[in-house]
């Protein structure tokens, strides 16, 4: 059984990751629309000093994992180029965004509800099939 686990863990991130990769330009409107839960999986009273519901930076956080260019973020809030680059430099202070080359990508996992049960139905059918081979 812990082998079956194991495999489970390595497909089932190597699915997030395949299927991330996969994400298609979509309208910043979709994006926003969808629904989102946000939880913290931590031991003890080590909580962000920041609300991230604030000054729409989860929101921020989630255009950039689609890969929403800067520019369109600052169209859609209507803001100011210091303004966005005033809150891009407080996710960062805070370790909640990481600059990989030219972009920006959010430090945490983001996924809307629909993209979790999308995954979660993947995996389970990448998971049976690893346990049938496993067993044969």
């Amino acid at each position: 059984m812990k082998l079956k686990s194991c495999f489970f863990c390595m497909f089932y991130m190597i699915e997030l990751f395949c299927y991330s990769q996969s994400q298609f330009k979509v309208k910043i409107s979709d994006i926003i629309s969808k629904s989102y839960n946000f939880y913290m999986i931590s031991k003890g009273n080590n909580f962000p000093d920041i609300d991230l519901k604030k000054d729409s930076l989860d929101k921020i956080l989630i255009l950039l994992h689609y890969n929403i260019p800067l520019n369109e973020i600052s169209d859609f809030f209507h803001l100011k180029n210091d303004t966005l680059q005033s809150r891009i430099d407080l996710l960062q202070k805070k370790s909640f965004l990481k600059k990989y080359n030219k972009n920006f990508k959010p430090n945490l996992m983001i996924m809307s509800i629909e993209d979790r049960l999308i995954m979660k139905k993947q995996s389970e059918k990448t998971f049976t099939q690893i346990v049938e081979l496993i067993e044969s």
